[in-house]
C-alpha cells in the first residue's frame, strides 16, 4: 500500500508530460503576416486557372491584408483570402486560398458570399484570422472574422472555422463548427473561443 501514493504521483507526471509534449507540438507552429509583393507571386498568373468548387473561373481578385505563411517544424504553408466578384455580379465572395511552399495551389474555395449555399450575404473582408487553436490530431483550427453585408445593409461580423492540416496538406470549412456560431453572440476571436469553451463545458446547450 505505499507504494499506492508514488504510482498516483508517477501517473499524474506522466499525463503532465504527455500534455506538455503535446502542447510543444502545437507550439511549433507559427504565423506571420506576408506582404503584397510576396501575395502576387503567389498568385501571379494563376488567378484565371483557379477554380473554386461550383464556381466557374475567378476573375478580378483583390487579395486581403490577411494573408499569412504558416510554418511547422520545416513545412511552410501560405493562407491567403481573397475577394472575387460573385455570381450575380452585385457583390462580393470570400474565398481563400493554401498554397504549399513551392507556390502549388492545395486548397481554394469560397468561405462567404452570395455563392456559397449557407453564408449566402455579399462579403466584404477579413476583419481577423487567428492561429492559436488546435483539434486533437494536431491540425490548426483557424478562427476567421468576416464582415459582411445583407440586403438590409446592416454589416455584421460573421465567425467561420477553418481546418489546416499540415499532413496532406489541406484547407477546408468545418461546416459542423461554423453553423455552431450561427446561434452565438460571437464577434470577434476571443468571444468564439469562450462560445466553444462553454460548448465544452456544457455540451447539451
Amino acid at each position: 500500500m505505499q507504494n499506492k501514493p508514488t504510482i498516483i504521483i508517477l501517473i499524474c507526471l506522466f499525463i503532465g508530460v504527455q500534455a506538455f509534449a503535446f502542447e510543444g507540438r502545437n507550439n511549433n507552429v507559427k504565423a506571420k503576416r506576408i506582404d503584397e509583393a510576396m501575395i502576387n507571386k503567389l498568385i501571379g498568373n494563376k488567378a484565371d486557372n483557379i477554380i473554386l468548387k461550383n464556381v466557374g473561373r475567378i476573375r478580378n481578385i483583390r487579395h486581403d491584408k490577411q494573408s499569412f505563411e504558416i510554418s511547422k517544424n520545416s513545412k511552410i504553408l501560405y493562407v491567403v483570402p481573397f475577394n472575387r466578384d460573385s455570381g450575380n455580379g452585385n457583390s462580393t465572395t470570400c474565398s481563400v486560398l493554401l498554397f504549399d511552399s513551392s507556390g502549388t495551389i492545395k486548397s481554394a474555395f469560397d468561405t462567404a458570399g452570395p455563392d456559397h449555399a449557407s453564408r449566402y450575404w455579399a462579403c466584404d473582408y477579413v476583419e481577423a484570422m487567428s492561429f492559436r487553436d488546435y483539434y486533437p490530431d494536431g491540425s490548426l483550427k483557424i478562427i476567421v472574422v468576416y464582415y459582411a453585408t445583407p440586403p438590409s445593409n446592416e454589416r455584421f461580423l460573421l465567425p467561420v472555422i477553418l481546418r489546416l492540416n499540415f499532413k496532406k496538406p489541406s484547407l477546408e470549412i468545418d461546416e459542423e463548427l461554423t453553423r455552431k456560431l450561427e446561434d452565438a453572440d460571437a464577434n470577434t476571436i476571443q468571444e468564439v473561443r469562450a462560445f466553444f469553451k462553454k460548448q465544452l463545458k456544457h455540451p447539451s446547450h
